[in-house]
């Protein structure tokens, strides 16, 4: 691999609003190392072959395919592995939107964090042939490079705990959801979400409503409710195919539930949307 190496000050407009990198490339370095007490910003290596070793919070091993994100804030240790050395490319970065990415990334435990990303030498590559243009739109483009890998490695600790940010409420509703999605035209009966949360009926009807302030039966009704909206505003199905659809016993039951929770019958509902 050929090797690179870009050092750079950035404008004061990308330090204010933008990810910013002072300093990118790409090597082959048997026998690499860097160790410091602390630096700037933040950094991002991408493993092609071989290896690097991160001591921070820890002794992290970062193999072929990988990318290792860290502080450089804090005290590091890196080098390539003795037996198998390293190619790497590598990016040092900063900026507000850049730092607000690395926080959320903490809010699942210390940093290194090393994760399977992916377009990592395509990104650096390219920020390096947008700040060979010394200008402010090089500077925008190569920030929308930096924030897409932060915000790629975000997701993917996400996916990791996707619960961690989910409010009890939203779960117990969300799960719900997902077992009416199947089931819209079925009888829904008490006894079969309570077993989705492995609690007895009572038990469940009583946490629902806690966490949810509604009764379990009325959330049922309400989401069908929402989904004959959809069906009525976005099909061209009939009011009996809709009512049968969603479990009422017959299209007179499904009007006159409709228009108690909506205030219009689905016919004058339908009109509504599609006349405006």
């Amino acid at each position: 691999m050929d090797e690179f190496s870009l050092f750079r000050t950035p404008s004061a407009p990308a330090r204010e609003y933008f990810c910013y990198s002072d300093g990118l490339g790409w090597i082959d370095a048997p026998g690499f190392r860097i160790d410091r007490g602390e630096f700037i910003n933040g950094l991002m290596m991408h493993v092609v072959s071989g290896a690097m070793i991160v001591e921070q919070n820890g002794r992290h091993r970062t193999g072929a395919g990988e990318t290792v994100v860290l502080r450089l804030t804090e005290r590091h240790c890196y080098y390539s592995d003795p037996v198998a050395g390293c190619t790497f490319y590598w990016i040092h970065f900063g900026g507000k939107p850049a730092e607000t990415l690395l926080r959320f990334m903490e809010s699942f435990g210390p940093l290194p964090r090393i994760l399977p990303l992916e377009g990592v030498p395509d990104a650096i590559r390219a920020c390096g042939d947008l700040y060979a243009r010394h200008d402010i739109e090089g500077e925008i483009e190569a920030s929308a490079h930096i924030r897409g890998l932060l915000e790629q490695a975000a997701r993917l600790l996400v996916r990791s705990d996707p619960a961690r940010f989910l409010d009890p409420r939203d779960m117990m509703a969300n799960r719900v959801v997902q077992y009416l999605e199947s089931r819209w035209s079925e009888p829904i009966r008490l006894d079969d979400l309570a077993e989705l949360f492995n609690l007895s009926r009572w038990h469940f009807c009583r946490v629902f409503r806690q966490t949810t302030g509604r009764t379990p039966a009325d959330f049922v009704l309400d989401q069908k409710i929402q989904r004959a909206k959809t069906l009525l505003a976005w099909t061209g199905d009939s009011l009996s195919d809709i009512a049968g659809s969603l479990g009422f016993s017959d299209p007179s039951h499904f009007a006159r539930t409709f228009r108690k929770r909506i205030g219009y019958s689905p016919s004058a509902y339908r009109r509504h949307r599609i006349h405006g």
